[in-house]
């Protein structure tokens, strides 16, 4: 693989993360020790200055706020980032870690920690904290100025290091960030993490130098993270107006618009607009549902299936929104995140009183709280006899540890013997058995079918379609649960499924619900390995059953990333004006600044064999966002089929920079490779090369 090697450092990509590349290929030495990062160009700090636009920093809300903001720095949320800490262990260092695949040693100077893999060693200083309460992970800067987590993580209590991969907040898993692919780009701190961990974060790439400037305003998740920019409210407060420039107040919200102020972090979403360049991401007070996009559980299989429990509750991370907005206690009761914690810090866990004895639930369940063993039938002071013993089980794992339930329901042991759902009685009784837990439920609280009813667990585990229709056409039911509903339809029923499906989109639905509804459609075509003519009167019926005329009233009618989706459907389904649709919305600035729009133009160009267009438009996505391997990858395609095969090679090598153990982009070198020499840029390979 030396052509490989000497290409990437001819070529330059990716600053110093050429020699993290080179640890996984080659075995190269140390990389340790930061660099100063240049200056960054023009359009760089026009995007930062979009982004960190009319923040101020923690410092000037202290001045009139000097109660909460003591609160606030010793909370975990204050904790989430800290530059230039040192870990727990600095003075008494634990033992080395050893696997199959990692040597991970803390050095006696205690603020690095020398990686062994492969035969490769490189000592790495710890530049920065994330964590400390539980765990702590760390990260160090590479001379490019990215910022790359180590691949261990530390748990306070036990004194030891674990593998990354026991993870935090469920991302590992989902994107399957583990020990032995610790220098891909999907751990670059910069990329993947920058967002919640510090307050108005920019990235501060140049695509020109692959090198980055980022900065933020607040490390930690601030004042700002939770109220939105502070430079009108400041400036006012100051000149004596301490009403003026009003700022976003969760507590003031409706419950939804509260909790998604939450949500921006602790849910499993993804980002409708890249933090690397374009528009202006999300802020408190903007539409969450416009900027995000949940995630569900759309079967059985596939990573994101590992986060959830098979009722699709979280089971594992720190991602506590997909759980309360299937409860009760949110869809009825309005609660939101603060009826429980005080974002600013102070208590057990942020708790607004101690917990234990029901003193939270009180409020709303007070006849409950007041039965006492009546209710709980455990005895006062002992395990069970709390509401979150039962109610909140730890059944999330996260942390190195099991965490609390958010989806604030009751034990339903029936299901764990069913579904292997894990519930609160048999976490408790588990040298008895689930059977066991079962049968004691129905002793003491009677038949559970109407409560497992609630969340639909049969409906989903077999496959029963009127109870997922009823589902999803319920308003008081769940956003996630009615999205989930949707999903299971279609991949139960397929066109059969078109009808509600269309129909949901005519109503009054939630955004998420109907941002499902527009991608699920789009999925109604053929399978491309079907004869044509089978293919065509596929496409037919799809058209008859209403999907194109309904896509098209939402591409009249609906917000900004609703129209992209349906119009993104209607090209995927081939429609004649699929591509109209599309290049319509080029006139939004809201989509036409993300990256995107732009991807969706470059795959249909590309499908049709459209490839100037398709390059043009791959080229602008990764303006926008420079690293986006997918992009990166059909860019790549596009220049090998138009015999730009230098180009291709060099895309395709930036793209093993960022995913080293992509055995697909590996081939695709060689391929661009085997061109170049039979065009005369490259010598001939050396015999038994």
């Amino acid at each position: 693989m030396a052509h490989i090697k000497d290409a990437a450092f001819h070529r330059g990509f990716m600053g110093s993360l050429l020699a993290v590349m080179a640890l996984v290929l080659m075995g190269c030495g140390d990389t340790s020790g930061p660099g100063i990062a240049p200056a960054p160009l023009p359009a760089t700090m026009a995007h930062t200055a979009v982004i960190q636009d009319g923040y101020v920093g923690a410092a000037a809300c202290a001045e009139c706020h000097a109660e909460e903001t003591a609160a606030w720095k010793s909370s975990r949320h204050n904790a989430i980032f800290r530059p230039g800490a040192a870990p727990a262990w600095k003075t008494s260092p634990p033992p080395a870690y050893s696997s199959e695949e990692l040597v991970v040693a803390p050095l006696p100077d205690g603020g690095s920690l020398q990686v062994q893999k492969g035969g490769a060693v490189g000592t790495y200083s710890i530049d920065g904290v994330i964590g400390g309460e539980r765990m702590e992970s760390y990260v160090t800067r590479l001379q490019d100025g990215a910022w790359l987590l180590l691949p261990l993580s530390y748990q306070v209590e036990g004194r030891t290091f674990v593998s990354y991969s026991q993870g935090t907040c469920g991302v590992e898993l989902l994107y399957g960030i583990q020990e032995g692919n610790w220098q891909s780009f999907k751990r670059v701190w910069n990329h993947r993490c920058i967002d919640c961990h510090t307050t108005a974060g920019s990235i501060g790439f140049d695509v020109g130098s692959q090198r980055y400037d980022t900065t933020y305003v607040d490390d930690g998740a601030a004042c700002e993270a939770c109220h939105g920019p502070g430079s009108d409210h400041v400036k006012a407060a100051r000149a004596g107006d301490v009403t003026a420039g009003a700022m976003v107040n969760p507590g003031d919200l409706p419950a939804d618009g509260s909790v998604e102020i939450c949500a921006s972090c602790h849910a499993l979403s993804l980002p409708f607009e890249s933090r690397w360049g374009g528009n202006r991401p999300y802020r408190p007070g903007d539409d969450w549902s416009q900027a995000y996009l949940p995630l569900l559980r759309p079967s059985e299989e596939g990573s994101f299936a590992r986060l959830t429990h098979a009722d699709h509750t979280p089971a594992a991370g720190v991602m506590e929104y997909q759980g309360l907005v299937q409860s009760r206690c949110y869809l009825e009761g309005n609660a939101r995140c603060t009826t429980c914690h005080n974002a600013h810090g102070g208590g057990d866990h942020l708790l607004k009183t101690a917990a234990g004895e029901g003193a939270l639930c009180a409020d709303c369940h007070a006849e409950e709280v007041a039965a006492g063993e009546a209710h709980t039938h455990h005895e006062a002071g002992r395990p069970g006899s709390d509401c979150v013993d039962c109610h909140m089980p730890t059944d999330i794992e996260a942390l190195g540890t099991r965490l609390a339930s958010h989806a604030i329901d009751v034990p339903l042991p029936v299901n764990n013997v069913e579904f292997g759902i894990p519930d609160a009685c048999s976490l408790c009784h588990g040298d008895r058995g689930a059977d066991w837990a079962a049968a004691r439920y129905r002793e003491l609280w009677g038949d559970p079918e109407p409560r497992r009813r609630r969340r639909l667990t049969v409906a989903f585990m077999r496959k029963d379609v009127d109870a997922l229709r009823a589902l999803l056409f319920n308003p008081g039911e769940s956003t996630l649960l009615r999205a989930d509903a949707a999903s299971a339809l279609a991949r139960i029923q397929r066109v059969d499924a078109i009808p509600a499906l269309v129909k949901i989109l005519d109503q009054d639905a939630p955004l998420v619900v109907k941002r499902y509804a527009v991608d699920l459609l789009g999925g109604m075509g053929a399978p491309a390995d079907q004869p044509f003519q089978v293919r065509a009167d596929h496409l037919q019926k799809v058209e008859d059953a209403g999907v194109h005329a309904a896509l098209r009233r939402v591409c009249e009618t609906g917000v900004p990333v609703l129209r992209l989706g349906a119009a993104s459907s209607l090209a995927r389904l081939g429609a004649e004006d699929g591509l109209q649709q599309l290049e319509a919305l080029l006139a939004e600035p809201v989509l036409a600044g993300g990256y995107r729009l732009h991807q969706a133009l470059a795959k249909y160009n590309l499908l049709t064999g459209r490839l100037e267009k398709a390059a043009a438009e791959f080229e602008t996505v990764l303006s926008l966002t420079p690293n986006y391997l997918d992009a990166i990858q059909d860019l790549g395609f596009v220049y090998f089929s138009t015999e730009r095969f230098e180009e291709a090679r060099d895309l395709w090598m930036r793209g093993l920079i960022l995913d080293p153990e992509n055995k697909d982009l590996r081939l695709r070198v060689h391929l661009a490779e085997d061109e170049m020499r039979k065009s005369g840029l490259l010598p001939p390979a050396a015999s038994g090369g």
